[in-house]
Parts: C-alpha cells; structure tokens; sequence
C-alpha cells in the first residue's frame, strides 16, 4: 500500500502500517469515505465484503483510538448504507481483536 499517497494524518497513517504489520497489507484495503477528516480512515476486506472497520485517531492518545464496526445494510429502507454493530474507545491490541474478527482474517 502507498501510505504515503494518503493525504492524512500521521496518526492514522502510523496506525495503518501497524495493522498491516499485524495482518499483512494484502489482507485489507483502504475506503477512504472521510477525505476531510485527516484522523479517520475504514479497512474493508475480501473475506467479508459487506463490513467495514471505521476508525478514528482524533483526540485520541498514541494507543487508544476509536472504532465502529459497521455492516452493510439490505433494505432500502435504511438512509444510510452501514449499520453500526459494536462501536467505543480501545487499544491497539483490542482494536487488532476487533479487526480480525469483524473482516473475517
């Protein structure tokens, strides 16, 4: 992945190489739905292809971050496409948790 291409902050783009140190960068992509906010960035992955991980570094400390595992939605009824299934403040080996076990890694 070109983290350098990422026009966000070196929060998120320090936490990015460490996930992909975890879990190998072939595992995941980048949706960058949030190009305005530099501290947010969601992971999606192959093996599950209707979820996502949004994650946030704003105003957090250097191990603590904020999450949403999120799942897409079916009915159409829904104004917005993902729902949120767990969501909170955590550490980096929760989050790691948290990441493997909602994209199915």
């Amino acid at each position: 992945m070109k983290y350098d291409k990422l026009d966000k902050d070196d929060s998120i783009i320090s936490l990015l190489k460490r996930i992909a140190f975890e879990i190998g960068e072939d595992n995941f992509s980048i949706d960058d739905n949030w190009e305005s906010d530099l501290c947010a960035i969601a992971i999606t992955s192959k093996a599950a292809p209707n979820v996502l991980v949004y994650i946030s570094t704003f105003n957090k400390d250097k191990d603590t971050f904020y999450f949403e595992l999120e799942t897409l939605v079916t009915e159409k009824k829904q104004a917005l496409p993902y729902d949120t299934v767990d969501e909170g403040d955590i550490n980096f080996e929760g989050l790691m948790t948290k990441i493997k076990d909602h994209l199915q890694l």
